[in-house]
């Protein structure tokens, strides 16, 4: 029965409710007692993601090398962004972000799968304006007026960039391969454990300097190249 109820909810349109931790929460507090707010929840469709969604719409879309990884942003942009935007009109993803990588780059790894994905393909752009008019994020595709470097300049974080003439150099063995951030790291597991933030407990670490590129998209309000 349970199980139900939360299906149901999940396909529900914006509700009273969703709009309650937003008017309530959000615009009770923000910029009064707190700069900002971050809603940590999982991609899928339910109660608690459209709550969030409505209550602070934008995102950043932490993407793992994993082989479900493309499929699982292709399912937010479509039953997700798509649908809020139409409602809202407003929902803004400031950038999708690499996570917990480990290997290299110059072979088929699923490193370099993932980030070959994120700047080099059209159907990847659609994903992150789905709900924009012509979109069809389904078909893979971006209408014409969309420039496929400008979206993902707009979207892919310097750290991430890599470029189709890079991208050549690299197989043609003319430039090293880069190591992109965020790169897998231990301290961070660790870091929780000790119940401490990682610039505490190794303030060392040299993915701090990416995270704190996140924290600058933020702030900044989405990508600058």
């Amino acid at each position: 029965m349970l199980e139900t109820v939360t299906d149901e909810l999940s396909k529900d349109s914006v509700l009273a409710s969703d709009l309650k931790m937003k008017q309530e929460l959000v615009d009770e507090h923000l910029g009064d007692r707190y700069d900002y707010m971050l809603f940590d929840v999982p991609g899928s469709r339910n109660k608690l993601t459209n709550n969030a969604v409505v209550a602070a719409p934008n995102a950043i879309l932490p993407l793992m090398p994993v082989p479900e990884a493309l499929n699982g942003l292709r399912e937010t942009a479509t039953r997700l962004v798509a649908p809020i935007r139409g409602q809202l009109g407003e929902f803004e993803i400031l950038a999708t972000v690499p996570n917990d990588l480990s290997a290299h780059i110059d072979h088929q790894t699923k490193d370099r799968k993932l980030l070959e994905a994120m700047n080099t393909q059209e159907s990847f752009a659609s994903y992150l304006l789905a709900g924009r008019d012509g979109v069809e994020p389904q078909q893979g595709s971006l209408p014409d007026g969309y420039d496929l470097e400008s979206v993902l300049d707009d979207h892919v974080p310097p750290f991430a960039r890599i470029r189709p003439d890079e991208w050549e150099a690299i197989d043609a063995g003319e430039m090293t391969p880069p190591k992109p951030p965020i790169r897998h790291t231990g301290a961070v597991g660790d870091a929780y454990e000790h119940r401490q933030p990682l610039t505490a407990y190794q303030p060392e670490n040299p993915q701090l300097e990416h995270f704190s590129a996140v924290a600058d998209i933020i702030e900044q309000g989405g990508v600058t190249q």
